[in-house]
């Protein structure tokens, strides 16, 4: 399976938007509930989530009750949070790329779009 970076976009905004920190699944339309499970289970372990896994033996993958972003998370979704921003990465990069990038060079390109962003509103005040 690869990776799926607007997927992996959607829940991140999807636990971001969530009020309070109950402990619970990342459920989105549109995607088959193992693929999302999947990927959170990635995102927990890379450090981007917090939450407890629960492993069991009729599942292939752990499902993971989130409560919030973790520091990183949100640093990460700061980054591509921006609707102009994620559209210029996904407009630049097939979804096969996205999929082979690294999470932190993903990151550090979303910041580098953001502050240009930022330094042309800047420099027209």
């Amino acid at each position: 399976m690869q990776r799926d970076m607007e997927l992996v976009r959607e829940i991140l905004l999807e636990i971001h938007n969530r009020k309070g920190l109950k402990q619970k699944l990342v459920q989105l339309d549109g995607y088959e509930q193992e693929i999302i499970d999947r990927h959170v289970e990635m995102l927990f372990r890379a450090g981007l989530i917090d939450g407890v896994p629960i492993k069991t033996l009729d599942r292939p993958v752990a499902q993971v009750l989130v409560s919030d972003l973790s520091w990183d998370g949100h640093d990460f979704l700061a980054a591509l949070r921006d609707k102009g921003v994620w559209a210029k990465i996904k407009s630049t990069l097939t979804a096969a790329d996205l999929a082979m990038m690294p999470l932190q060079v993903l990151k550090d390109v979303g910041i580098a779009l953001l502050k240009k962003s930022l330094m042309e509103k800047l420099d027209s005040l």
